[in-house]
């Protein structure tokens, strides 16, 4: 309710804008970056809304970092939740406010880093910094990530290294991104490595790759994504939910054809955010499909389900779920058992 609600709200606002001439340089879960002249009236529009017997505002008009009102305000925004707020004076950049999202998970980025990277970005963007100047900047830094062995599965690639058993449940590991293939499987390498504070031998250490467990010991500077390479992807990194490049843009027409349902089993945010999301972490399948696994369940006994490891109660619920005409919900390595019976 409490996000429907937001949602309905900051459609209102946008309808609004749009009513009234105005527009709109970005929208977040909780925020409407609009122009400065409908700030009042939105705010006035709303506070019938207000529950409470003091005033107060729903929306909230932005401060910079030093607590001050913006005025003059520039927006980048390369795409959801990667922009930053800016000023121009004397021909001088100013941030006065940036996300750090895609950059606050990464090894040695500090906050500070992080605003210099937003300069650097709007310097390439006005011609004043050339990307050899970034690269030339940026040489000596690799991108690494900090990750807890939260699973079974990422800790079973240590199986060959970690026979000291060093390694251990929630322990921290240093790993990569996708950047150099596998010249067999073609499959991106991740490097994975147990966690040192001393990043700069990083990239010089001996990894394991995290999707196959395979070692690597030779030239292992050679499979570790440069910093430069990662900024110009992350600044070429459009929003695919808009057409258009540069300025106002459009956002998508779509058209639902089907509806396919994912059962996805990768409920780590932080781990995809950093490895991706691979082919096994998630089965799709569509209406039909869903149609034919309620009557597998629907027809079997006990004895089949134990066979599959599905458990007594477990199967009474999903039959009572199937009966009262709810969707059932499994994890992947269900869903996979039961769609080998259908096949």
């Amino acid at each position: 309710m409490l996000t429907s609600g937001s949602r309905l709200i900051l459609a209102m606002v946008e309808a609004y804008v749009k009513e009234n001439n105005g527009y709109f340089a970005y929208c977040d879960t909780d925020a409407l970056f609009v122009n400065p002249e409908l700030v009042g009236k939105i705010q006035a529009f709303f506070n019938p809304l207000n529950p409470y017997t003091n005033p107060v505002e729903m929306f909230k008009v932005e401060n910079n970092e030093d607590g001050k009102p913006l005025h003059n305000v520039w927006f980048y925004g390369i795409s959801a939740k990667r922009y930053c707020l800016y000023s121009i004076e004397d021909n001088k950049i100013d941030i006065l406010k940036h996300s750090s999202h895609g950059l606050g998970g990464l090894i040695g980025i500090s906050e500070d880093e992080i605003k210099n990277i937003w300069k650097d970005i709007l310097d390439h963007h006005y011609n004043r910094l050339s990307k050899e100047a970034i690269e030339s900047k940026y040489s000596n830094k690799f991108v690494m990530g900090k990750l807890a062995l939260t699973s079974p599965f990422v800790l079973q690639r240590f199986r060959r290294t970690n026979k000291d058993k060093r390694l251990k449940p929630f322990n921290f590991v240093i790993v990569g991104i996708r950047y150099r293939l596998d010249p067999s499987t073609k499959e991106p390498i991740i490097p994975i490595m147990a966690y040192t504070k001393n990043t700069d031998i990083v990239p010089f250490s001996p990894f394991t790759d995290y999707k196959t467990g395979k070692e690597y010991k030779d030239n292992t500077k050679y499979y570790w994504k440069p910093f430069s390479e990662f900024l110009f992807s992350y600044i070429d990194h459009n929003d695919g939910k808009y057409d258009g490049d540069i300025g106002e843009l459009r956002r998508k027409q779509i058209v639902i054809g089907d509806i396919e349902h994912i059962g996805k089993e990768s409920n780590n945010l932080e781990e995809s955010e950093v490895i991706g999301v691979s082919d096994n972490d998630y089965v799709i399948y569509d209406n039909k499909t869903e149609q034919k696994i309620a009557d597998v369940i629907k027809n079997m006994t006990t004895r089949d389900a134990r066979c599959i490891g599905l458990s007594k109660r477990h199967l009474f619920r999903l039959k009572k779920k199937i009966k009262d005409g709810k969707r059932i919900v499994l994890k992947r390595k269900m869903l996979k058992k039961l769609m080998k019976q259908i096949n």
